[in-house]
């Protein structure tokens, strides 16, 4: 690497733009039962905390506002978006098992043509299995204190999902949510090599995410400062109690009731393998909560950088001991 910060690192561009800047990210997948036609309040007071920087900082929305229909794409935010969980839920279905395919995103654009991503950016869809949201900031906002993640986690504790994760990563653009080959996702994972802790993967390619309640094909979205284990999963480990029994003292611990937030040290971090910044309890946590069936149902999976073999070693990367990591899963 020729640069010395993740943050230098991470931001990526080509004659486009930018398609990968650096921020602090939030990822959650929730199951339809949290469906935001039945939690609009609690969405919105999530949404909330974002909302300050993104009137700052977006001028722009993709919105889907009726389930399956085309959006109005990537125009100027309107009044009433600054409520967007309720603009989405105005025309409510009386049965949510129909009621998929729509959402919205704000996105950061940082220049006139509309061309790449600035790094705050909040994206919601339902699909017609799972609920995603993806919320970026830039590491600036972060740091000056502009997001409060306690407050954050306490919003977050009154929408039960499958899984989440925050901590430091990259907004990625659009051309990286294929899930094949492209010369952009080759180019996000570079970093990778070097940052061991960086959310790099878009929030449409996360394997190991739960897609039924079925206790025996569950896991988790990843692992970062901040991992919230939900159910059907936090019941196929033991329960809260065993898993803090199973964890190290360092890995703080909050009891949602339907799920666990692991806190990994006192603030994120890049995990940076040129500074031999530590990343002990990444791996303790991950010894825990490896997939179901792992390794098996991990030979093969969605291409997040460049190749499947560089992918799948990057997502195994906390799942496998620390040492075997080093060892014989560096990636290439």
């Amino acid at each position: 690497m020729t640069k010395t910060s993740w943050v230098d690192d991470l931001d990526i561009r080509d004659d486009w733009g930018r398609y990968a800047m650096p921020a602090f990210r939030l990822c959650a997948y929730f199951p339809l039962t949290t469906h935001p036609y039945h939690y609009t309040v609690q969405y919105e007071r999530l949404f909330a905390h974002y909302r300050p920087i993104l009137e700052e900082n977006t001028r722009i929305i993709r919105i889907f506002e009726t389930p399956g229909t085309n959006a109005r794409r990537k125009i100027r935010i309107q009044p009433g978006d600054w409520t967007p969980f309720q603009q989405i839920c105005k025309d409510k279905e009386p049965d949510i098992e129909a009621a998929y395919w729509f959402g919205f995103e704000f996105f950061d654009q940082e220049d006139k043509r509309r061309k790449g991503v600035g790094p705050n950016r909040f994206y919601f869809f339902v699909w017609h299995d799972r609920i995603a949201l993806d919320a970026c900031i830039s590491v600036e906002a972060w740091r000056a204190g502009q997001l409060n993640i306690d407050q954050l986690l306490g919003a977050l504790a009154d929408l039960p999902c499958w899984t989440a994760l925050g901590g430091y990563g990259a907004a990625l653009a659009d051309s990286c949510d294929n899930g094949g080959y492209s010369p952009v996702k080759e180019d996000v994972g570079v970093p990778a090599r070097r940052y061991e802790v960086l959310d790099l993967c878009h929030v449409d390619l996360r394997k190991g995410v739960v897609v039924s309640d079925d206790p025996g094909d569950c896991g988790i979205a990843g692992i970062n400062w901040i991992t919230l284990v939900g159910e059907p999963y936090l019941s196929r480990v033991g329960g809260f109690s065993v898993l803090r029994k199973a964890l190290p003292g360092a890995v703080e611990m909050t009891d949602l009731g339907w799920g666990a937030v692991l806190r990994l040290g006192p603030e994120p971090i890049a995990g940076d393998k040129e500074t031999n910044e530590h990343t002990f309890l990444y791996h303790a946590v991950g010894k825990v909560l490896r997939p179901v069936g792992y390794p098996v149902p991990w030979a093969e999976g969605e291409m997040v950088f460049g190749d499947e073999q560089t992918s799948i070693i990057w997502q195994r990367r906390f799942y496998d001991p620390a040492d075997a990591h080093v060892k014989k899963r560096r990636l290439p």
